[in-house]
């Protein structure tokens, strides 16, 4: 009888230590799980923050394409770019005056008033097609034609067509000037 007691104790520590060894690996699988879970959801979140660092990286570059399409304006350059377009198109400048800039969110107007004449109507088109393509960006905001006062031309008369243009030369701000 002692034996077999003996036994059942042998069976029972042994079934004593598996019960405790699957605790004990049950509540380090359990750690383990909630340790992977953890990393898998920081892994997420990680894999979300590149993706956007990458559009951020991608509109950086936008943003500086632009900067470089609307560079700084100088009225000296803006003038003398107007000026040369019209030599190019046949249209002669019979004024420019520059009014008063004006702040806009984020850049800047350089209004200007325009007075030229031309041979004709399609010289006219040309130029302000040039003006609105041209490597500065230039805004036309309004625009008045001037007839010829007789169709046929009187002595003395060029049979020219003038018009009044108000324009604008656009320049982002710089981050320097966005601090003043």
């Amino acid at each position: 009888m002692a034996a077999d007691i003996s036994k059942y104790n042998k069976n029972i520590l042994n079934i004593v230590i598996i019960i405790i060894a699957l605790v004990f690996s049950s509540v380090i699988f359990n750690n383990q799980n909630e340790t992977i879970k953890k990393l898998q959801s920081k892994i997420i979140k990680e894999e979300k923050k590149i993706v956007l660092l990458k559009k951020i990286s991608e509109l950086e570059k936008i943003s500086a394409d632009y900067k470089k399409l609307f560079g700084e304006v100088e009225p000296s350059t803006v003038i003398n770019s107007i000026t040369t377009i019209a030599k190019r198109y046949g249209i002669s400048v019979v004024s420019v005056k520059p009014e008063q800039e004006k702040k806009v969110s984020f850049y800047m107007r350089y209004p200007y008033r325009l007075s030229i004449s031309a041979k004709g109507y399609h010289e006219i088109g040309r130029f302000i097609a040039a003006l609105e393509n041209y490597n500065q960006v230039f805004i036309v905001d309004s625009f008045e034609m001037k007839m010829p006062t007789n169709i046929k031309k009187a002595a003395g008369d060029t049979g020219e067509v003038t018009v009044e243009l108000k324009l604008a030369a656009i320049s982002l701000q710089s981050e320097n000037a966005k601090a003043k």
